[in-house]
């Protein structure tokens, strides 16, 4: 699940990253050359991610009767989803808006809480798995 949880997360910083180095390397003018390396941790790619593993996991969690922890998810996705929309909201209106340190900690926050309670729902759903001849009864030899 960690795996599952942070390819999302972190699967398009990377991505850009490798972008941004085979740019270089194809580059005439590598003195000049610019590419915006911050950009690939952008808090707004994380909140989406966040938002998409919030509902995987909540329905997971939904699955297994688990509906506390089904209810957390959807609600951590709701807010993660209307923080995502303020973030765009804020930089459409000003194309020099950067996060404050305040929003990148809660963020960083949700999405913790996010892997950790779809951890939690992923492990549960797999301990609900019974096998056929525990269910039956164990295999006679007669």
């Amino acid at each position: 699940m960690v795996y599952d949880g942070l390819l999302p997360l972190l699967g398009a910083a990377a991505l850009f990253l490798l972008w941004g180095c085979i740019r270089y390397i194809a580059s005439d003018q590598t003195k000049h050359f610019k590419h915006s390396w911050k950009e690939a941790f952008d808090p707004m790619g994380w909140l989406y991610g966040a938002t998409i593993l919030a509902i995987q996991s909540g329905t997971k969690a939904a699955s297994t009767g688990n509906n506390p922890l089904k209810d957390c998810l959807y609600i951590c996705a709701g807010v993660c989803l209307l923080l995502l929309l303020a973030a765009m909201t804020s930089r459409g209106e000003n194309p020099e808006w950067k996060p404050r340190r305040s929003f990148q900690a809660m963020v960083i926050a949700f999405i913790c809480a996010i892997l950790a309670a779809g951890y939690f729902a992923h492990s549960t759903a797999s301990n609900r798995y019974v096998a056929p001849a525990a269910v039956n009864g164990a295999a006679r030899s007669d």
